[in-house]
Order: structure tokens, then C-alpha cells, then sequence
């Protein structure tokens, strides 16, 4: 099969998906895909399957966990189990081997299964796989990185690690000593925990990883440049950590606009709308995008850098991040709106904002409403 490419990285081994197919539901936000899924969940389980619904944070599993076991408590026939398996339910560091007994013992009867989608990547083992439909609660993240000067120290891993051609820029990565990296998969040395992530992906089968030719060579041969050259390691999720359960359905915004959907096209997966989900959902797209204007502070891509840098307002040295958050009260004028920040700016934000007069009030969410005074 032809080798395909996404913006120049090139796939040569097209995996085969077996003719599974990965339904999605690329459902705007506040459309209602929770009341969806949950209801779509709990009747599947009622009918005897067996479902597992992953989602990004352990919070939003508090809400969903919640809906599922009154829709499970409002059937009448027969009531409907409903688990979670994440560090509020699970003793300190069993969750993955909490999880993995249950899915090789979880008895006959249909069930609904909460997890944190990272939990559900970590399993090392997973039985049975096509006995469970899995629900996945936002769009996953096709990638994990490691980027790390490593002059001295590069053998921690790269003892444990082989390579072979795989494009003119990249090498693709295989374990040869599986010990060593499942020490520092799951070990707890600090010094390991460095290299916790990337090797945890090279281990899993689910995971392609690969690494820039010229960095990883000049870092063996110890001419790193005094860091110009950093030893740099990304592994790519592939369609099979979905495909191999009975059913995938996959929600998020613009689905189809994601890197997962773009990295995984070319490698296979066929993409399917879910249409007894979407049908379900209150809208599905936004009908008052004609209220909405964008203003931009810069033209180039935003980042904690261009964030912080300085920049001179009528003699005064303010950052950028504080520029912006002042141009945009002044667009509002004493209209309410909200405003959302990193940690490291949130102290001057509040500070801006109270020489404005406008006192900041701190949702649930975590974003930061001002109301006028």
C-alpha cells in the first residue's frame, strides 16, 4: 500500500482496520451530549452490553457518573450497575490494576464503566476488548513528547530503545530492553519518572514513536551542540486503541478539524457519524455565531512568551497579556463579560481589573466574571 502523508510527515505502513469503523459525534458545546450519551450508555447496559465511558477529568466524570446513576435508578425492569474506577473510588496508586480486574472478572451482566480516557490508555492489558462498547467524552490526545538535553545521560533511555530508518527526518523507535523501560514506565524514582511518559508509549502496541534522526544520533555521539540538539521522542496514538472494542464513539467539537482525525485518516480508520447520538442533541450547530466578533492583540501565534514581553503604553512598560486584557474592558465598556487566564497572570489581571473598578467574581469553571460595580 502507498505510503500517505499529513503536512509532510510521512506514513509508510498503513495499518488495517479490519473494516471497523469509528463513529463520532462532533456536537457543539451545551447541545446536550451528555443527557445523550449517558442515556444512550445506560440502555445499551440495560440490553445487556457492556459500556465504558472515558472521559479527560476525574470532575467530569462527578457529572456524568451522577446522570448515569439516576437514569440507571429510573429503569424499571431491572437496574442497571453502574462503576467508576479513578483515585476517589480506588486506593493510592491501584486504579490501573483496579481496573484491570475488573475487565477480566465483570460478570455477565451489562454495566456502564467510568474511566479517565488516561487510565484507559495506560492499561497495559486489556481483556476481552470486543466485549465493550466505549463512549470517549472529548477528543483524545493523538500524542505524547519528550524533549530533554541529555549529553550525559541520554543511555537512561536510549539503552533501553533501537531504531531503523523510517523517513529522511525520522527514525521510528522499538523497545530492546522491556525491563528497563517498564521500571521507568512505572517506577518511582524521580530521576525515571523523566522518562515515565515516553516510555510507557513505546512499550504500548496502541502507540507508534518516533524520533528526529539528527537529534537522537548527535545526542548518542555526544555532539549535542551545548543543546542545540536535544534528544526529542513523540509518539502518535493509532486508530487500534479504538478499534479493537466492540464499538467506538468518539464526541467533540469540529472533530473532523482535529489532528487525531487528520493522523488517523491516513492511517486507515473510517470516520461514521454517529446518528442515533447526534439526532439526540438539542442543536447541532450554533445559531447565534452572527453575535460574535473576534479581536486580535497580534498577528503572530500567541504564546506564554509574547504573553509576558514588555511593550511601552504612554511611557509605561506593560506585558502583552496585560495589554490585551485592558483593550478588551475597554471594548466591553461597563457591559459584563468574561475572561480567562494562566495561573502565573492571574494576580496582575485581578489587580488590572480592580483600578477599573470592576471587582472580579471566580466561577465554578474556573473562568473569572466581572460585573460592573
Amino acid at each position: 500500500m502507498a505510503a500517505r502523508t499529513v503536512e509532510g510527515f510521512v506514513f509508510g505502513d498503513i495499518m488495517e482496520i479490519k473494516g471497523k469503523r469509528i463513529f463520532t459525534v462532533s456536537s457543539p458545546a451545551s447541545a446536550g451530549k451528555t443527557d445523550a450519551a449517558v442515556t444512550y450508555a445506560v440502555d445499551m447496559a440495560a440490553k445487556g452490553h457492556k459500556v465504558i465511558i472515558a472521559q479527560p477529568t476525574k470532575t467530569c466524570i462527578d457529572e456524568w457518573f451522577a446522570k448515569a446513576q439516576e437514569r440507571a435508578r429510573s429503569l424499571r425492569k431491572r437496574a442497571v450497575p453502574v462503576y467508576r474506577f479513578d483515585s476517589s473510588t480506588c486506593e493510592d496508586g491501584q486504579v490501573i490494576s483496579t481496573i484491570m480486574g475488573h475487565l477480566k472478572c465483570p460478570g455477565e451482566e451489562g454495566q456502564v464503566l467510568f474511566l479517565t480516557q488516561q487510565a484507559l490508555l495506560r492499561l497495559p492489558y486489556l481483556h476481552r476488548p470486543e466485549h465493550w462498547h466505549v463512549i470517549v467524552d472529548e477528543i483524545p490526545a493523538p500524542d505524547v513528547m519528550f524533549c530533554r538535553h541529555l549529553p550525559h545521560n541520554h543511555e537512561i533511555i536510549t539503552s533501553a530503545i533501537s531504531w531503523q530508518d523510517f523517513s529522511a527526518d525520522n527514525v521510528k523507535v522499538a523497545a530492546t530492553d522491556n525491563a528497563k523501560l517498564r521500571r521507568l514506565a512505572d517506577g518511582d524514582d524521580a530521576v525515571d519518572a523523566e522518562f515515565r511518559t515516553i516510555a510507557r508509549a513505546i512499550l504500548d502496541p496502541d502507540y507508534d514513536v518516533f524520533a528526529i534522526r539528527e537529534n537522537i544520533e548527535r545526542t548518542v555521539a555526544g555532539d549535542t551542540e551545548n543543546g542545540k540538539y536535544p534528544l526529542y521522542l513523540f509518539g502518535v496514538l493509532k486508530p487500534s486503541a479504538f478499534t479493537k472494542f466492540a464499538s467506538a464513539i468518539i464526541m467533540g467539537a469540529h472533530f473532523e478539524e482535529s489532528l487525531l482525525h487528520h493522523l488517523w485518516a491516513v492511517q486507515g480508520a473510517v470516520f461514521e457519524p454517529h446518528r442515533q447520538l447526534i439526532n439526540a442533541l438539542r442543536f447541532q450547530q450554533h445559531q447565534n455565531g452572527h453575535r460574535v466578533s473576534f479581536h486580535y492583540l497580534a498577528e503572530d501565534s500567541w504564546s506564554k512568551k509574547l504573553g509576558g514581553k514588555k511593550v511601552n503604553v504612554d511611557g509605561t512598560e506593560i506585558s502583552n497579556t496585560i495589554l490585551g486584557l485592558t483593550k478588551a474592558a475597554e471594548l466591553v465598556g461597563d457591559q459584563p463579560f468574561l475572561y480567562q487566564v494562566n495561573k502565573d497572570v492571574e494576580d496582575a489581571a485581578e489587580e488590572l481589573f480592580a483600578q477599573l473598578s470592576l471587582p472580579p467574581e471566580y466561577s465554578p469553571e474556573g473562568a473569572t466574571e466581572n460585573s460592573p460595580p
